[in-house]
């Protein structure tokens, strides 16, 4: 978690948007699988605001990120609304019926 923790703050001196997001959706899910849900929030919340697109691939590794926070809180349903919007915004990817 520590490499993560030191890419996610390296990467936010960088400027690279790309970069930050996909070093926070490392370090969300690991804090998540380590059980620290309240830190991969943190990390998630300065990365995700809930207007953030779903179309670049750091995007869309930060909103999987956060339906595993969610799934880890028991937010199921927020976690499902979240997969069926990545779903609907991924190109060539007809909606489910």
């Amino acid at each position: 978690i520590e490499q993560f923790r030191q890419a996610f703050e390296h990467t936010e001196r960088s400027g690279s948007q790309y970069l930050h997001q996909r070093a926070a959706a490392f370090l969300a899910s690991s804090l998540v699988a380590a059980g620290d849900p309240r830190a991969a929030d943190t990390v998630l919340s300065r990365v995700l605001p809930a207007n953030t697109p779903m179309h670049a691939m750091s995007q869309r590794q930060a909103w999987f990120a956060r339906v595993e926070l969610d799934l880890a809180c028991d937010h199921p349903d927020a976690a499902l609304q979240t997969i069926d919007r990545l779903i609907a915004a991924t190109p060539r990817i007809d909606p489910p019926e």
